[in-house]
């Protein structure tokens, strides 16, 4: 009996010989529930090592039939099972339910999963959306932490993840060509995903005043389009691993239309516009999607491997630019961002209360400061001329602020005429 990869070949051959093969769409099932994990939800926007934080799974159910049956929940971390855990709840459609765990996270990213039903003993009419993935990034808090750096690094994280995973080497092989075509679709899609997440998390850390500050909610709207390229790309992965292609036009199509948006938006001066190109780009690689459906379709005139080789040499092209634009952006982000160090000139790594601050940027001929409290309470301004400004961890009556987390907006004018604006944390130690 042949396993699964001797299938596949044989059915790719057969498709090189032009036979005409055609694969029905997934059946779906009507009048029954559909159970999804709508999202997942951390007590803490920052985990922090060693301290525990509550994971909150909301539980939906999609379909037309209401569920009644008991079913199981599972969280895992890194492929690790954490706990599994019953759901009792009568979901009817469009209810939803929540399933609560406590996890102590160890420092570094990590990858979390939740899967309803895990023993699939409620049917469905979709069995294939039970699971949701997102990545979780715990770091201690460091004594002075740009967000909007932060942000900046994010944004090209995610472009350069995506890119490296895009690069593909070509090879003569279409079975193998195409296992390296869906490794990279995955891999894009968890690029995108974790850094969508990365984004939003940093505007809910900031306090009212700051997370309605111009970049953050471009920020969001960068957020927003990462998951939809990472919903697409995933959608693109599964289309090909199924050897069933419209998914994989389709989310070309998606992806074409979110970098056009992309390419349009700029934080504090910093451009993604030269995603435009990749945009017009991603139009021909779905020209070539859609000749790749014609010859799987079984059109006689249409070179099946040529094509697969012709539309994995588009999508490196496509990736190495997003690496490129990514590198631009972080780089960018690096040299505008604002300099920390004590009175001794040492770059700041913890701050003790009434420790004197200087923040340096190079290009400014002003800068104003400003110290919020988590809740959004101004509490203390400074300001200069030139590039430099000292503060003294006091507040606005120059009394040293007690230990804890509070928040800085720092204004600068630069020799261009421009106005930025930096946003970040301060945490002051015992």
């Amino acid at each position: 009996m042949m396993n699964a990869r001797e299938i596949t070949r044989v059915v790719l051959v057969i498709l090189g010989m032009g036979w005409v093969i055609s694969w029905p769409a997934t059946p779906q099932t009507e009048g029954l529930p559909d159970l999804v994990v709508e999202r997942l939800v951390l007590s803490s926007p920052e985990p922090e090592p060693g301290i525990p934080v509550e994971l909150t799974a909301i539980i939906a159910n999609r379909g037309q039939e209401q569920v009644s049956e008991r079913f199981l929940v599972a969280f895992e971390a890194d492929g690790v099972r954490l706990a599994t855990q019953p759901l009792l709840a009568r979901l009817r459609p469009t209810a939803q339910a929540e399933v609560r765990l406590l996890w102590t996270p160890a420092e570094g990213e990590h990858l979390l999963r939740v899967r309803v039903d895990i023993f699939d003993e409620i049917a469905e009419s979709n069995e294939s959306n039970n699971t949701l993935e997102t990545y979780v990034e715990v770091r201690k808090l460091e004594g002075v932490r740009s967000l909007t750096l932060a942000l900046l690094s994010s944004i090209a994280h995610g472009l350069q993840q995506a890119g490296q995973t895009l690069h593909m080497e070509p090879s003569s092989d279409l079975f193998q060509l195409l296992g390296v075509f869906q490794s990279a679709l995955d891999k894009a899609s968890q690029a995108f995903s974790l850094n969508s997440t990365r984004i939003s998390t940093l505007r809910q850390i900031l306090p009212a005043p700051l997370a309605a500050e111009t970049q953050m909610q471009i920020g969001e709207q960068i957020a927003q389009l990462y998951q939809s390229m990472a919903t697409a790309f995933r959608k693109a992965f599964e289309g090909v691993r199924a050897l069933y292609l419209p998914p994989l036009l389709s989310a070309f199509e998606v992806i074409q239309r979110d970098l056009t948006e992309l390419s349009a938006l700029a934080i504090e001066g910093i451009s993604l516009a030269a995603l435009s190109e990749t945009a017009q780009w991603m139009s021909q690689g779905l020209a070539k999607a859609q000749q790749l459906q014609a010859a799987v379709n079984g059109a006689s005139n249409i070179d099946l491997n040529a094509v697969a080789q012709d539309l994995l040499a588009l999508v490196t092209q496509i990736g190495q630019r997003f690496f490129e634009v990514g590198a631009e952006v972080r780089t960018l982000g690096q040299q505008r961002a604002a300099r920390f160090t004590d009175g001794g000139g040492q770059p700041i790594v913890r701050i003790q209360p009434a420790q004197e601050l200087k923040i340096s940027l190079p290009a400014a001929q002003k800068l104003q400061w400003e110290i919020l409290t988590a809740d959004g309470q101004l509490i203390a301004t400074a300001a200069a001329e030139g590039p430099e400004l000292i503060w003294k961890s006091v507040d606005a009556q120059g009394t040293p602020l007690p230990p804890g987390r509070y928040f800085y907006r720092l204004r600068s004018l630069i020799n261009s005429g421009d106005v930025r604006v930096e946003l970040g944390q301060i945490i002051l130690d015992q």
